[in-house]
């Protein structure tokens, strides 16, 4: 049996949906480490360490590309 694969929807640079959800994560990046336990935030640690901190990192440490 073949894995199923999935594409990007065409419309996502134009849905209204996905402009919420991308908007409201960041939010919730905000909220859960800037605003809150930010102790837990892997750039945090980074910059405390006093290392540098790659721009693509996330609040829970690197960054990956989507798989295809």
């Amino acid at each position: 049996m073949s894995e199923p694969k999935f594409d990007y929807c065409p419309h996502q640079g134009v849905c209204k949906v996905c402009q919420f959800f991308e908007h409201y994560a960041v939010k919730v990046l905000i909220n859960t480490y800037c605003q809150g336990d930010y102790g837990t935030c892997k750039r945090y640690q980074l910059r405390e360490a006093g290392q540098a901190v790659p721009d693509d990192w996330l609040p829970t440490g690197p960054q990956y590309a989507a798989m295809d």
